[in-house]
């Protein structure tokens, strides 16, 4: 049961995640910015000019990646901005939409915390031909019958100022119990964070930015909590899966009408009758049809083995559709028999793309069990 605590006023604690522009910053966006812009223009002046498509393939990760080097630079934190003010009374939080200018708050009472608990939280990291190792921080948690306010340390004088602003105002548990799954779980399911038994002395602060090869810490997550869980997360997967799917699917519909309006038409036939397999075609045809359920589906657990078929055949009918509305403004020959060329490439890659996905998954998700024959958790 929770006892009268003797209240003193201390200094509040603050938070915003708003980032600040520097110039710094600013320049080291516009470096990587200037050059993205000018290998992405160069690579669409050779495909136009000179026919040259492959070279916009080619840049086309290096640009990804200089445009995500440029980002890194900017002060764009998203454009709600969270903040929160610990106070006597509670923790104050804002969400601001900077766009909109609507604001949202919430309160987290201290009368409504039922127990604050302090636990570890690991975070493993992957070496190049090594098994990885895990660092530990400290992550506090407000249980409360309406929400779970968590914070992760990365020092030990952070969380003793916390401690120490929080004493005399809530229960404060420690356990040196590893809370990473507990406090996923709570993404789907509520977590009693109250039935944590742990002691008033910090056994946690001397673990923080510890390292290991092995996670020394046990997990915290009661069994009735697991299964209800596992039970949520797989239920949103499927979910997710499903509309990734759906979404894929539309998109590859209305980029087979297109592209089959704009390439085809245009694009040279040989003497057999089958269509000339040009830059355009490989990058801006097969290569876009092939890398959207590739990005967008094929890696996701319970993605459909048959989903190529049913691309074969929503891309076909798209071609007929796009080729059908060329045929009023141009004249070209028949291409029933390109589109039926093209779209045996289209399964067979993606098809090659579906087992690939799979395989590098399988991969990356046991990777160390597979090269150092043991469980990463993380």
């Amino acid at each position: 049961m929770r006892k009268n605590l003797k209240r003193t006023v201390q200094e509040p604690i603050t938070y915003s995640d708003e980032v600040k522009p520097t110039l710094i910053g600013f320049l080291f966006a516009l470096f990587f910015g200037l050059g993205a812009a000018i290998l992405t223009i160069v690579s669409i002046y050779l495909g136009t000019t000179y026919g040259d498509w492959w070279v916009l393939l080619v840049s086309f990760p290096i640009i990804a990646i200089l445009v995500w080097f440029a980002s890194l630079g900017l002060p764009f934190k998203g454009r709600v901005i969270y903040s929160y003010e610990v106070k006597e009374d509670g923790i104050f939080q804002k969400w601001e939409n900077r766009k909109t200018g609507e604001i949202n708050e919430h309160v987290i009472s201290f009368d409504d915390v039922d127990q604050a608990v302090v636990g570890i939280y690991p975070f493993h990291y992957t070496v190049e031909d090594s098994p990885g190792y895990y660092i530990y921080d400290a992550v506090l948690i407000l249980a409360s019958k309406e929400s779970i306010f968590n914070k992760i340390f990365h020092n030990a004088d952070e969380l003793k100022k916390w401690v120490n602003h929080l004493k005399d105002k809530v229960p404060v548990t420690f356990t040196d119990q590893d809370f990473r799954k507990a406090l996923e779980a709570s993404h789907y399911t509520f977590v009693d964070f109250t039935r944590v038994e742990g002691t008033h002395f910090d056994v946690v602060s001397k673990h923080i930015r510890t390292e290991s090869r092995e996670n020394i810490f046990q997990p915290w997550l009661p069994e009735d909590i697991k299964v209800e869980f596992e039970r949520k997360k797989e239920t949103t997967k499927r979910a997710q899966t499903k509309k990734a799917e759906k979404t894929t699917t539309w998109l590859l519909f209305f980029y087979a009408i297109l592209s089959a309006a704009i390439l085809l038409p245009g694009t040279p036939i040989d003497n057999e009758g089958f269509i000339v397999l040009t830059d355009k075609i490989l990058l801006l045809y097969l290569g876009v049809n092939m890398l959207l359920p590739f990005i967008f589906v094929f890696f996701r657990k319970y993605a459909k083995w048959y989903n190529p078929v049913i691309y074969l055949f929503v891309v076909a009918i798209g071609n007929y559709i796009g080729v059908l509305i060329a045929s009023f403004f141009i004249d070209f020959p028949s291409m029933y028999y390109t589109i039926v060329f093209l779209n045996i490439y289209n399964i067979v890659l993606w098809i090659l793309a579906f087992i690939f996905a799979k395989i590098s998954k399988f991969i990356i998700v046991h990777y160390d069990f597979i090269f150092y024959g043991r469980k990463v958790e993380y």
